[in-house]
């Protein structure tokens, strides 16, 4: 649950404009994410989909890579979906495919 602290942090940096709400939205939408995928890895490891260990770890280890995400792009002072930078992004990625 430490992770959680880096997300709120990251968005509370990353996020400048709306104030305190935006960031708090984000907050939600993000535990509500948690939640689902932690009753998912539950579920899964109930009904012997996955190991246990699997099951149970799953949602941590997917914050924590979101958490790392987040708090990269904080320390860069980058902002969260720059429409801008994924359209560069994929262009490179298209040409370096096409070559």
């Amino acid at each position: 649950m430490f992770y959680f602290f880096f997300i709120g942090s990251s968005l509370g940096a990353i996020i400048r404009k709306g104030g305190f709400g935006m960031p708090v939205v984000m907050a939600i939408a993000l535990f509500i994410v948690y939640y689902i995928i932690d009753t998912f890895g539950a579920k899964m490891a109930r009904e012997e989909v996955v190991p246990v260990a699997a099951g149970m770890w799953l949602s941590s280890v997917l914050m924590f890579i979101i958490a790392l995400v987040l708090s990269y792009q904080s320390s860069t002072d980058s902002s969260l979906l720059n429409i801008d930078d994924l359209k560069t992004f994929f262009k490179k990625k298209l040409k370096s495919k096409n070559l």
